[in-house]
């Protein structure tokens, strides 16, 4: 069993990390800023700029290029922009209020924040995963006993 320290530790990175994320989407995008990518290659040193072929990248083909530029003429004050919040591990008491607390806010329309939580089985408060459930949230697999090195057959 993991130790209060343990989950303590866990919660303040998990708290940590939400937090930065929070300020990194709050800043817009300047003008003229280029989306970087690794090119896909793992332990690549240096990262190569992103490209895209609007001739080659169609809707029909389930591509669209990435733009600045909201689609269909729309202003930036009018389009929606989604932002997904997802919850790793075991659901437990502490770590729930957290979650709500960092849920606890609404959109403009008043409709309120809702997370995904890829729970498994171990340390896992079930009794939260059903009043996760109820609040309208989302409960997503993420192993029965989040072995750390599966097997191949796994």
């Amino acid at each position: 069993m993991k130790s209060p320290h343990h989950l303590f530790t866990a919660e303040i990175t998990f708290a940590l990390v939400l937090l930065l994320f929070r300020d990194a989407i709050a800043q817009p995008q300047q003008e003229g800023a280029a989306v970087r990518t690794n090119g896909g290659n793992a332990g690549s040193s240096g990262a190569s700029g992103y490209s895209c072929d609007p001739a080659v990248c169609q809707l029909a083909n389930n591509c669209h290029c990435a733009s600045k530029d909201p689609p269909n003429g729309l202003s930036p004050q009018d389009t929606p922009q989604f932002v997904t919040i997802t919850f790793d591990d075991s659901i437990q008491p502490s770590l729930m209020d957290t979650a709500k607390q960092i849920l606890n806010v609404t959109n403009p329309n008043g409709c309120s924040a809702k997370g995904t939580w890829f729970t498994s089985m171990q340390y896992t408060d079930f009794s939260l995963v059903q009043q996760w459930y109820s609040s309208g949230n989302e409960i997503a697999d993420h192993t029965f006993t989040h072995v750390g090195d599966p097997s191949e057959g796994e």
